[in-house]
C-alpha cells in the first residue's frame, strides 16, 4: 500500500481569479452572461418594490377619518398603518416574481460556470493522482485508520494494476483542505468482502495498514475491474452472499452451538464456496451477523444429511431427536427432490 499527496494547493481568491482567466471566450460570456441577470433580476425586484411602496404611501395619504373626534383619528392611523403593511408584502411578492425568471436564468448559468470552475481546479489533482477510467463515485461511510476520509464521497479507480482511492475529484472543489491524498493498492495485498454495517450493507475494503468502509457498489465495481484489467492475476476477493434465517436457528448460529446451516443445493446456493461469507438476517428483527464458509457437503435429501451430519452442529440440543422431517417447514418435498441439498459448516465472525 502507498500513500501520496499532492504538495501544491490553490488558495484563496487568487485562485478563483486565475481560474476564470483560463475559461474560454464561451464560457467567459456565459459567465458574464450569469451575473449580468442576477443584477437584473435584483434591480428589477428593487424598483417594483419602491414603486409600490411609493404608491401605497400616496393612496394611504389620501385616507380621512371618517368623523372629528379622536377616536377616528386614531381607527384612520391604524387603517392607513394596516393598508401600507399589506402593500409592502404585495410589493415583496410582486417584485420577486417579476424577478424571479431572471433569477433563475442567472442561477442556472452561475452554476455551469462555477461546475466548470471546479473541475478546473482539481485538474492538476486528478494528473498528479492519475483519475482514469473505470472510476466509481461512491461514499465512504468510515475509514478506520484515517479519520478525515470519514463520510467523504470518493472516487475508485484504477491504474494498470494498482486500485486508487482519493476525494471526488469529478465534480472538484475550490478549498485545497478538501485534496485528502491517494492510497493505492496492489493485487496481493487488499481484499473486498461484503459486511453489515449500521442499518444496510457496506463493501470492505482491507490491507493490513487501512481499512476502508465503502458503499456497496463497491464491492462489484471492485472486484470486476480488478480481475479483469489487462489479464492480470485475480485479487483475493470472496464472496459475501446474503440469506435469511428465522429467530431459532438465527439464535443458534449467533451463540456458536450451531455451525453446520441446512439447506437447498438451488441456483443461489450453488454459488457459494469455501472461503465465502454469508451475511444472516432475522426475519423477525432485520439483525444481522456474520459468518465463514469453512466446507460444503452435497446430500441428495435431508434424510442423507441427517444419517452423517452430527445432530449438535445442525442446531438441535443435547438429547433432542434429530427429524429430517424438521426441514419441510422451510423446504417443499419437490424442491429437495430438484435441487438437493447442502451442509454449510459455517464458523461465527466476531464483529
Amino acid at each position: 500500500m502507498r500513500y501520496y499527496k499532492h504538495p501544491t494547493t490553490i488558495e484563496g481568491y487568487n485562485a478563483h481569479r486565475a481560474l476564470y482567466k483560463a475559461l474560454d471566450k464561451k464560457e467567459k460570456r456565459q459567465y458574464k452572461k450569469a451575473k449580468f441577470f442576477g443584477y437584473i433580476g435584483t434591480l428589477v425586484a428593487f424598483i417594483t418594490a419602491c414603486l409600490c411602496i411609493v404608491i401605497a404611501i400616496l393612496i394611504s395619504n389620501l385616507f380621512k377619518p371618517f368623523a372629528d373626534g379622536f377616536f377616528f383619528y386614531i381607527l384612520n392611523g391604524i387603517i392607513k398603518f394596516l393598508f401600507r403593511a399589506c402593500c409592502f408584502i404585495v410589493s415583496l411578492i410582486l417584485s420577486v416574481l417579476l424577478a424571479l425568471p431572471l433569477w433563475n436564468m442567472g442561477t442556472k448559468h452561475q452554476k455551469e460556470q462555477k461546475d466548470i470552475l471546479r473541475f478546473k481546479a482539481t485538474e492538476h489533482l486528478r494528473t498528479a493522482y492519475k483519475l482514469t477510467e473505470p472510476c466509481l463515485v461512491t461514499k465512504c461511510y468510515e475509514c478506520l485508520d484515517d479519520a478525515k476520509f470519514n463520510l467523504h464521497d470518493v472516487c475508485v479507480f484504477f491504474v494498470g494494476d494498482e486500485l486508487r482511492i482519493t476525494t471526488n475529484l469529478l465534480h472538484g472543489f475550490f478549498n485545497p483542505a478538501n485534496d485528502l491524498g491517494c492510497y493505492m493498492f496492489s493485487k496481493d495485498e487488499a481484499t473486498v468482502t461484503m459486511i453489515p454495517y449500521k442499518e444496510t450493507v457496506a463493501a470492505k475494503l482491507a490491507c493490513p495498514e487501512i481499512t476502508f468502509i465503502l458503499g456497496q457498489r463497491a464491492y462489484e465495481f471492485i472486484k470486476k475491474n480488478f480481475t479483469e484489467l489487462q489479464g492480470a492475476s485475480t485479487m483475493a476477493i470472496p464472496d459475501t452472499h446474503l440469506m435469511k434465517l428465522h429467530p431459532s436457528p438465527f439464535a443458534a448460529i449467533q451463540s456458536g452451538h450451531k455451525t453446520l446451516e441446512l439447506c437447498l443445493n438451488d441456483g443461489k446456493r450453488q454459488k457459494i464456496k469455501i472461503g465465502d461469507t454469508i451475511v444472516f438476517t432475522q426475519t423477525e428483527t432485520g439483525e444481522t451477523l456474520r459468518a465463514a464458509v469453512l466446507d460444503i457437503r452435497k446430500y441428495p435429501d435431508f434424510e442423507a444429511m441427517y444419517a452423517v451430519e452430527n445432530p449438535l452442529s445442525m442446531g438441535y440440543n443435547e438429547g433432542e431427536m434429530a427429524d429430517p422431517k424438521d426441514m419441510s417447514q422451510y423446504y417443499m418435498e419437490d424442491e429437495i427432490k430438484k435441487y438437493g441439498t447442502l451442509a454449510i459448516e459455517i464458523k461465527k465472525i466476531e464483529a
